[in-house]
């Protein structure tokens, strides 16, 4: 329930699940914003369409990914006529026969290439996750290569029709396409993002998870001449990426019961007819807990630990949960972890060895071939999962990794890097490399090995970690709500104090 009292232009609202009082302004109508929400954290994007609207006076747009978010927005913040179910947006479909001609226009108004926007979506991009063959099969990877661009030009004209005369788009993660189309109608958007660093969060003003503002204060501590009188703090682990760690279980009792959950689920939701259209086909994740605890324990079978490399120097190479943003959204250039791995090994001098660490959630997702293949290959051992990867990156000579913490962490603990996404952050520091070839990553090992890049490693991470200390605020309640669906307005109003600070609003 909203209560409105007046006051000349400004107004004072009572938002009765909260029990707060907020001062607002009118609403400007000329000011207008989007607010994008999905599956997750519909609470948390419920409240900041409801800040955005009542405290800095934005005409909100809340575009739902389904009917069911909508009809939890219209029960949290009821009478909205002006939001959207993408699934009804009314638009000209285009068809199988003109759809080329639809999308090349669609490129050349926006500088994008539908290709790498198909590539980033797990359904219709699913040919390209190479490393994770036992993913199950989604519906809409086997349709034509036509019926798939009419899919994405279709996305595409619904968010047209969204967008126009947008001032402000928030969404939760950063989407290349309505990128695209903002930066095109000079429109801002945003995604609150995790830092990798504790419980922080930070604004990102791009597609993304580095945001400039973020990389413009790393460059800037790199050549400060007071930035090695920092006392930084030492890094803190993320903390929702290592909860999600520790409660994996590998046992085969614990493998039927999740197999349980997912038959009683998915029957539940076929029976009701909510599953979602041309996704993932009834009941193909119940294999996938048992797939888990046999690839998991042949990992620990012939997995290596620290003390029996003492003497050996190698590159320690953390894989990455797939198929997720991290890898989609954030590295649509280079994904491919076997060709990165198998780049690293013809490179390496007689000795060395590469170190590959499995993540957690992904031995559901590889077939044993995968573990066995890389096994095969001279200089590659597994890490046995117990071992806690801080423990690999502080004996290690260098750390690789595509995108995700584990470069983070090594900047950390003064380790040089070699990066193979292109826009993580730690690229713009003086002890990582980035690469995008073969002979590159040839190169970056020569120049690590033998011109002592490690000189540079404490103001890479003095750089480093003041940069995201003063580009990120401290938000543990987020995690914690991830499947709320109730307002939550203090949250949102730190959330939005913090955007309107770092960016304006």
């Amino acid at each position: 329930m909203i209560i409105y009292a007046k006051q000349k232009d400004i107004q004072f609202i009572t938002i009765m699940s909260n029990t707060s009082f907020v001062r607002i302004k009118g609403k400007d109508e000329a000011k207008r914003a989007c607010v994008f929400i999905n599956s997750e954290q519909k609470g948390f994007f419920i409240s900041i369409s409801n800040i955005l609207e009542n405290f800095y006076g934005y005409n909100v747009t809340i575009v739902c990914a389904d009917k069911h978010v909508k009809l939890l927005v219209d029960k949290l913040i009821p009478n909205r006529k002006n939001d959207y179910v993408m699934d009804s947006i009314d638009i000209e479909k285009c068809t199988e026969d003109n759809v080329i001609e639809q999308a090349k226009d669609i490129e050349n108004r926006y500088g994008f290439l539908l290709a790498q926007l198909m590539s980033g979506d797990r359904g219709l991009g699913q040919g390209y996750l190479f490393n994770v063959e036992k993913v199950p099969d989604i519906i809409r990877a086997s349709w034509s290569y036509e019926k798939k661009l009419c899919c994405i030009v279709d996305t595409i004209k619904k968010y047209e029709v969204i967008l126009k005369d947008c001032n402000l788009v928030i969404q939760q993660w950063p989407s290349p396409d309505i990128l695209g189309i903002t930066k095109k109608n000079n429109c801002k958007i945003f995604s609150l993002v995790m830092m990798k660093y504790g419980d922080r969060f930070f604004w990102t003003d791009g597609h993304t998870v580095s945001g400039s503002k973020f990389i413009k204060r790393i460059n800037d501590n790199i050549t400060s001449n007071k930035i090695m009188s920092y006392n930084e703090a030492e890094y803190i682990i993320e903390t929702s990426g290592d909860e999600i760690n520790k409660e994996q279980m590998y046992t085969w009792t614990d493998a039927f019961n999740e197999a349980m959950h997912v038959y009683i689920n998915d029957t539940k939701n076929w029976i009701r007819g909510i599953n979602k259209k041309n996704s993932y086909r009834y009941l193909g994740w119940v294999l996938s807990p048992f797939r888990k605890v046999r690839n998991y324990n042949y990992v620990q079978m012939i997995g290596k630990n620290p003390d029996d490399l003492i003497g050996c120097d190698y590159v320690y190479f953390s894989l990455h949960c797939e198929p997720e943003v991290s890898m989609l959204y954030y590295s649509p250039e280079f994904s491919n972890s076997m060709e990165a791995i198998a780049w690293i090994s013809k490179s390496l001098p007689a000795g060395m060895l590469i170190v590959v660490k499995e993540q957690s959630v992904s031995y559901s997702v590889r077939s044993k071939w995968y573990y066995r293949q890389l096994s095969k290959i001279p200089n590659v051992v597994w890490a046995e999962p117990s071992v806690h990867s801080w423990e690999w990156i502080k004996h290690s000579k260098i750390v690789s990794t595509v995108t995700g913490a584990a470069g983070i962490e090594a900047v950390s603990m003064l380790k040089p890097v070699i990066s193979f996404g292109k826009h993580q952050a730690i690229n713009n520091l003086p002890t990582v490399q980035h690469v995008s070839s073969f002979q590159e990553v040839a190169d970056a090992l020569n120049n690590i090995l033998y011109n002592d890049i490690t000189s540079g490693a404490l103001l890479s991470k003095k750089s480093f970690i003041k940069a995201q200390i003063d580009s990120s605020f401290d938000f543990p309640q987020y995690k914690d709500n991830f499947a709320s669906e109730e307002i939550n307005n203090d949250m949102a109003q730190k959330a939005l104090k913090e955007l309107s600070d770092e960016y304006g609003l």
